[in-house]
């Protein structure tokens, strides 16, 4: 690993388990924090920890590890991989529907865990559209040299576009175009923030500020200072914060919560919504001088359906980014025909979903018309309508995970799962896994 010292967050209660893990990552050459509790993970993240990746056990002693994933959602959007030895699907699919990237099943080996985290690191900052792709229509290649033109200054921009477009990508291509590229990236998603705690997130409080409040907590503009500020979904702030935010932008300072030391930053700001904030200034819900500080340079990223010559390039992107983990080979014609026709209202988000939820039915083969959600193509019947449920699907792919991590080994995979023998070779041909 290269570039940009790695940061690795690891919370596991065992002890023994947590300094193994540590040892390993750090052959890797990566810096490791260690926490014991959720408490400690608390405090450490509440002074400022912003790692690249985290280890998170899904049990913490009498502590529910999703519950504290929530919480690390609300500091970081760094990948984080879930340990489990629960046999339990529901905490699998509780961790991925908390924003969990990935899970791994212990004991977990060395090897398995380096793998993974190469791969993780390989696909971080790449959100959809994959920062790794180069979208070949005239729309986009206009849109990048216009980034190049405004990443070479320090205006805010104002990132518009439809759900699931690639804001943050179209972000963070700014970032690294910019003289601030070896500075921190700092994004947040407004939308996912309680009212009552927008103020704290953004500036940050003092100890005894409120309620709770046991440390001082370093907010995300003290964070990205001498870097860039991506403020997702930034039509979703409360009125105050859009005053408090004003005031930052015109004086390049303010205060922690609590606080009565004024801080200065130098920090580039990027703003992105779905909303149309002309409408929303109109209607006295957003500020006007707000609109026209964060405006200073408008982009606009075209849906998917407005580019659709795009629209293989990232099918075959998150195809062969999962291809590690099902092997499939590729798309058939009629496949390839009936996404391409297709007008994806959730853009390239959907894009990758519907990719994986194939790569899951096709199991290891080429990937046919009827693995395509039902939306693709309605006149087709889904082939998993009458038989595997959703959490089917999830448990599928854990089971073909387990056979993949002991190399077929079907004691050991039934060791692993801890189910009866006869559940198992029972749940193969359920599943179609040979």
């Amino acid at each position: 690993m290269s570039g940009e010292p790695l940061t690795i967050l690891v919370v596991d209660d065992d002890m023994v388990f947590g300094d193994m893990v540590s040892i390993w990552l750090r052959k890797l050459g990566a810096t490791v924090v260690v926490c014991h509790s959720a408490e400690q993970c608390h405090e450490v993240m509440n002074r400022g920890l912003n790692p690249k990746m985290v280890i998170l056990d899904v049990m913490l002693g009498d502590q529910d590890g999703v519950a504290l994933l929530r919480f690390i959602r609300t500091r970081c959007s760094a990948p984080v991989v879930m340990l489990t030895s629960d046999t339990d699907l529901s905490t699998v699919v509780r961790a991925m529907r908390s924003g969990a990237t990935d899970y791994m099943t212990k004991p977990i080996t060395e090897k398995q865990l380096a793998t993974r985290i190469h791969t993780l690191i390989s696909q971080e900052g790449a959100p959809p559209p994959p920062a790794g792709v180069e979208p070949p229509s005239a729309m986009m290649q206009d849109l990048y040299r216009l980034l190049g033109l405004v990443a070479a200054t320090d205006m805010t921009v104002l990132v518009l576009g439809e759900t699931g477009t690639g804001k943050e990508v179209i972000a963070r291509r700014i970032h690294q175009l910019s003289t601030r590229a070896n500075k921190p990236f700092i994004a947040i998603n407004c939308a996912a923030i309680a009212e009552s705690l927008q103020d704290s997130e953004l500036f940050g409080h003092e100890r005894g500020a409120f309620t709770g409040s046991h440390s001082r907590r370093i907010g995300r503009f003290e964070q990205a200072h001498g870097g860039t500020l991506f403020l997702d979904e930034v039509g979703e702030l409360s009125p105050g914060l859009q005053a408090r935010l004003l005031r930052v932008l015109q004086e390049r300072s303010f205060f922690r919560v609590g606080g009565n030391q004024e801080i200065n930053v130098d920090v580039r700001l990027i703003a992105a919504t779905h909303r149309d904030l002309r409408t929303a200034v109109r209607e006295k819900t957003f500020r006007e001088d707000l609109f026209f500080r964060l405006s200073g340079f408008e982009v606009h990223v075209p849906a998917l359906r407005e580019r659709r010559e795009d629209i293989s390039v990232f099918l075959d992107y998150f195809r062969r980014e999962l291809f590690d983990r099902y092997r499939n080979t590729g798309f058939s014609r009629e496949a390839i025909e009936r996404l391409i026709a297709y007008d994806w209202p959730g853009n390239v988000r959907e894009v990758r979903n519907a990719v994986e939820r194939a790569c899951i039915l096709a199991a290891g083969r080429q990937i046919e018309a009827e693995d395509l959600p039902e939306a693709v193509h309605p006149d087709i019947p889904s082939r998993d309508k009458d038989a595997l449920t959703a959490s089917e699907i999830v448990e599928r792919s854990l089971w073909m995970r387990t056979l993949e991590e002991t190399d077929g080994n079907s004691s050991e995979a039934i060791r692993r799962l801890g189910v009866p023998r006869t559940t198992f070779y029972r749940k193969l041909r359920r599943y179609g896994i040979s």
